[in-house]
């Protein structure tokens, strides 16, 4: 008789630890789901539009319409500004004025941030910075860029500005500011 109890309380044992284990599984496979399917609301924080007196450039790329703030317009030397995740570039524009009095300045508002419309993706973020260097690069001869932070699609998409777009060489980083500048090869040859 003992051997039947013992052998009953065992299968109950593992009925329970079989049971708990189905329902961890359950839990790390909602959590899962969850994750994937709102990981673009836990990835971007964008921005809304802010109203402000400065000069903004309408830019079109692959059927969204961005907004560029323009700071300082008609200077010889451009500064792309590309700001950090949940940043509101336009509260940048007058320390950016102040600190690039001899450039042009734009800040990109991504897709989704600022006015601009969409939403932000890796692919997309990466194709409006190509589409704001194209379209500044026609009208300015010495372009720099700068990174509010230093992200993965900035680092592994540089290799490709460099073969892509004749260009940008070098890569400088101010510790202080913690802000990244990339200058195009124009400008390092100006410079000899």
């Amino acid at each position: 008789m003992d051997q039947v109890i013992t052998t009953s309380a065992d299968q109950i044992m593992r009925l329970k630890i079989f049971e708990k284990m189905i329902y961890i599984l359950l839990i790390y496979l909602i959590a899962g789901a969850v994750l994937f399917f709102f990981q673009r609301k836990l990835l971007y924080f964008p921005t809304g539009k802010i109203p402000h007196a400065y000069e903004t450039l309408t830019l079109e790329n692959e059927n969204e319409t961005l907004k560029v703030i323009v700071l300082n317009s008609g200077r010889e030397q451009a500064l792309l500004y590309f700001g950090g995740n949940a940043e509101t570039v336009v509260y940048n524009a007058a320390d950016f004025i102040t600190a690039f009095p001899l450039h042009t300045v734009y800040l990109l508002n991504y897709r989704g941030y600022g006015g601009s419309s969409g939403q932000p993706t890796e692919a997309g973020i990466f194709a409006d910075a190509l589409a704001l260097f194209d379209k500044v690069q026609k009208k300015q001869k010495r372009i720099g860029m700068m990174f509010q932070k230093i992200s993965k699609i900035h680092l592994t998409d540089l290799e490709y500005l460099k073969q892509s777009r004749n260009g940008w060489v070098e890569l400088l980083r101010n510790m202080n500011q913690k802000r990244f500048i990339i200058q195009s090869e124009r400008t390092l040859k100006s410079k000899e």
